[in-house]
């Protein structure tokens, strides 16, 4: 698709900076907001959510991983935040305040969820309650999970239901 103007402001608010970039072309326009690097759709102008895709190429392209943080930050989307996880020799992970989960995406190894190890490798999928203690161990070279952190801190309630109709 072809853009035909494109511009960019930087806003400082708070201890953070917000990098607005607009995209506009045949017709409508398309926001994304960036800030420390993790892109945040914004409505566009007739009010609707434009769809977000990484490739695991395109989130390894915005590494390393922030002074910090043990993970690249790739989307942010209200309480939702993905980062892709890449350990190198050993998982250093302490407990999180919030809910989240894991997809893996490549290579193997084991999960540990602070009482059993299980066996985990590409496209095995692990959700770890707010405070738990967890870590991957043994786990080949090639080793990348995507991460999303999401939810208060403290984590949702268990068992709660969606009502999805």
């Amino acid at each position: 698709m072809e853009w035909g103007i494109s511009t960019s402001a930087t806003m400082r608010a708070g201890t953070g900076v917000t990098k607005y970039n607009l995209e506009m072309g045949r017709g409508f326009a398309r926001v994304f907001s960036y800030a420390w690097g993790i892109a945040r759709p914004e409505p566009d102008v007739k009010g609707a959510t434009r769809a977000v895709h990484f490739s695991l190429a395109e989130a390894a392209a915005k590494g390393p991983p922030p002074a910090g943080n043990l993970a690249i930050p790739i989307f942010a989307h209200g309480s939702l935040v993905v980062e892709l996880y890449t350990p190198e020799g050993h998982d250093p992970q302490k407990p999180h305040a919030r809910d989240e989960i894991y997809f893996v995406l490549r290579g193997e190894g084991l999960f540990f969820d602070g009482e059993r190890r299980q066996a985990v490798k590409t496209g095995s999928f692990l959700f770890v309650p707010a405070g738990q203690v967890h870590r991957f161990e043994d786990f080949s070279a090639d080793f990348a999970v995507w991460v999303a952190f999401y939810g208060a801190e403290g984590g949702e309630a268990a068992g709660a239901v969606v009502d999805t109709s």
